[in-house]
């Protein structure tokens, strides 16, 4: 049987194998790290491409609408592109650019390109991500 904490300990050893030749300082906070607080497993779940839906009073951004794995390294910046692009496509409909619904559907129809492309970034971001084993 495996002593408590092993799975920790040897991730820590996994990470500080990965970041050999990294600043001492990151490496130091690595290696002073407690195991048994600091390593957890994660399942990791990402989405398959959405497609287009009809425009209403509700729409979605960032990981509601295109959830993407933490080896494309774009989830937070996404959202806040999606959340830009949103509030842009608004404030043409409170100017009498386009109508709410057209700035919706445009909204989500440029949203759903970038952000699409974005998880499947983070897919094929994967294997560089992760070990092998």
């Amino acid at each position: 049987m495996s002593r408590p904490g092993a799975a920790a300990h040897d991730a820590r050893e996994v990470v500080l194998d990965l970041i050999a030749g990294w600043h001492t300082d990151l490496v130091d906070l690595i290696r002073a790290a407690d195991p048994g607080n600091s390593a957890v497993g994660r399942a990791m779940v990402t989405d398959r491409p959405l497609e287009p839906w009809a425009a209403g009073r509700m729409t979605l951004l960032g990981d509601a609408a295109h959830l993407t794995l933490a080896s494309g390294g774009n989830g937070a910046n996404t959202a806040f592109r999606d959340a830009e692009l949103l509030c842009r496509r608004l404030v043409q409909a409170d100017r009498g650019e386009l109508e709410v619904g057209a700035a919706l559907e445009a909204y989500q129809r440029e949203m759903l390109a970038r952000g699409n492309a974005a998880v499947e970034h983070s897919k094929e971001a994967l294997g560089r991500f992760l070990p092998e084993s």
